[in-house]
């Protein structure tokens, strides 16, 4: 049995917590801060993991 109400959604993202915001494009590519270019991205950086958080039904 699910403890997970059926109206709500499950959505996760990859997350940065040394800039406590998501991993995406404008990240990445737009603000290119200098620990990306050092780590050449952010698969093994230590501050980077995964979030999951829920999404009420509108």
């Amino acid at each position: 049995m699910s403890r997970v109400p059926a109206s709500d959604r499950i959505e996760g993202m990859s997350w940065c917590r040394h800039f406590d915001r998501a991993i995406d494009h404008r990240l990445v590519k737009e603000d290119r801060p200098a620990c990306i270019e050092e780590r050449h991205g952010c698969a093994g950086c230590p501050e980077s993991t995964y979030r999951v958080h829920r999404v009420p039904d509108r």
